[in-house]
């Protein structure tokens, strides 16, 4: 068996190229490859040994719960739905397509100040229009995502694109009034 490197003086080469006269011995660690056109066979699985591309958990460690996540419960369908409810309310109100004064209800005090300074802040780094007049492509929501960390209480992660960027719009709502029994109590735009 003999290495030869195919760098010339002076290069780098990161791995050496292993060469070996045909029918000689098999460097250990290494398999042939097999001639293009010829079938591969895959050696057969142990019993017990994990799937290709599923990890082993480590003995003692219990698998997560129903929704990924450890402590969460699993999501019901129409919790998504009021979830991307909200986080439409609270994208179109942000970019100016609805009034703010439309989440007061919706909202406690300090999520409403903050849902205003964040208002103002993104009108200032992007106005809606342009300098002629044309309006500027609207936010867009990509996805939602929710949890139920506990019986009243949901937790929504959300991606908005605007002009081209991703940003993370996390909220929590929690069960608390009657004629708007959903309340966004915290918010971010990241």
């Amino acid at each position: 068996m003999t290495t030869d490197t195919l760098a010339t003086p002076g290069e780098h080469t990161p791995h050496p190229v292993i060469r070996r006269p045909p029918g000689g011995p098999v460097p250990p660690g290494h398999r042939p490859r097999p001639r293009p056109g010829t079938p591969t066979r895959r050696p057969p699985r142990r019993p017990g040994a994990p799937q290709p591309g599923r990890l082993r958990r480590p003995p003692g460690h219990p698998p997560p719960g129903p929704g990924g996540r450890r402590g969460s419960r699993p999501c019901a369908p129409d919790d998504e739905a009021l979830g991307r409810r909200h986080a439409t309310l609270l994208l179109e109100s942000l970019h100016g397509r609805v009034p703010l004064v439309r989440l007061l209800p919706r909202t406690t005090e300090q999520v409403y100040g903050e849902l205003g300074r964040t208002a103002r802040r993104l009108a200032r780094e992007r106005p809606l229009r342009a300098a002629d007049g044309v309006p500027l492509p609207t936010a867009v929501l990509c996805s939602c995502h929710a949890y139920r960390p506990a019986e009243e209480v949901l937790e929504v992660a959300t991606v908005i694109l605007r002009a081209g960027r991703h940003r993370a719009m996390p909220f929590r709502l929690e069960r608390r009034g009657r004629v708007y029994p959903w309340k966004i109590t915290a918010f971010a735009l990241l």
